[in-house]
């Protein structure tokens, strides 16, 4: 079956933009449900360097908490990633 897609928020997608590909990274660990403890060992950073690319994803993105910048990546199209989603089945 065809996944149905939402249309695209061009406004998100321009502000998404402004995100370095660590912020990007670091967003997409977010958007998969994960905690700021858990997407730091993912990504092999300190929660402290977690927490400053939250902080900075947050003032690009104009987002006053880590829920509505994941509403605004998932309006600009960001998806949790497949390998998430498998997880969440398998444990679900």
């Amino acid at each position: 079956m065809d996944e149905i897609t939402e249309p695209v928020d061009p406004g998100a997608v321009a502000a998404i933009s402004h995100l370095s590909p660590r912020e990007l990274e670091v967003l997409q660990e977010l958007v998969d449900g994960k905690s700021h403890e858990s997407a730091a060992q993912d990504l092999y950073i300190s929660h402290h360097t977690l927490r400053t690319h939250v902080k900075n994803i947050l003032t690009k993105l104009d987002a006053h908490s880590s829920i509505e910048a994941v509403s605004i990546a998932v309006c600009a199209g960001i998806r949790p990633s497949r390998v998430h989603e498998h997880e969440i089945d398998r444990n679900g």
